[in-house]
């Protein structure tokens, strides 16, 4: 096979190390079909990637927010998706590909707080609903728009501000590949990795 790695020509060349059957039900098979499980799941989610489904969560399950149905009257966006599976059964490989739809709200983490504010809720208690002190109970989670991951607050501090939070970061240049720490506040941070500029 030849193709073009970092402008350079490159050849590689494949020598196959020992052969195995879908129908072989030996332990030795085992690792093959771990391998080939693994093989068509990342077959998939690249596919998808390659269509700007980005996976949320741990589940194999990629939803598109590019694609967002914005629901205004009940403060939501209906985002489109799929749920992927793969099984080995013993006449084959089943994969499952399903359609799937997750609905996440308009309000933002600080929308709460303003509004909870505004009810003249105390910080202490937007702290505990947004923060809970007990492990056992559920916390709130929120995707972000930028990146489409899943974060959990770990804490809330409301005398500090996107300027007063210093810290370190990674930034990899698009055109070399190179990677190189980033310094500064929080909106030094949205600025330059995400091109978001906060107020």
């Amino acid at each position: 096979m030849q193709g073009v790695v970092r402008e350079q020509p490159t050849e590689l060349r494949f020598t196959p190390a020992h052969r195995f059957s879908l129908e072989d039900q030996s332990q030795a098979s085992g690792e093959h079909k771990e391998k080939i499980l693994n093989f068509v799941l990342t077959v998939v989610k690249k596919t998808l990637i390659e269509h700007d489904y980005k996976q949320v969560g741990r589940l194999p399950r990629f939803f598109n927010p590019k694609e967002r149905v914005p629901i205004d009257e009940h403060w939501i966006d209906m985002w489109p998706g799929y749920s992927t599976e793969v099984k080995y059964l013993n006449d084959g490989i089943f994969l499952n590909v399903d359609s799937a739809t997750k609905f996440i709200s308009q309000r933002t983490v600080f929308d709460e707080i303003r509004e909870m504010q505004k009810q003249r809720y105390s910080n202490e208690d937007i702290r505990e609903y947004l923060v809970p002190k007990n492990p056992d109970e559920q916390r709130i989670v929120f995707i972000t728009l930028y990146n489409s991951k899943i974060y959990q607050p770990d804490g809330l501090t409301f005398d500090q501000g996107p300027l007063d939070t210093k810290f370190e970061w990674v930034v990899t240049d698009p055109k070399t590949g190179k990677r190189e720490k980033g310094k500064g506040n929080a909106v030094e941070y949205f600025q330059h990795k995400w091109n978001i500029k906060i107020d």
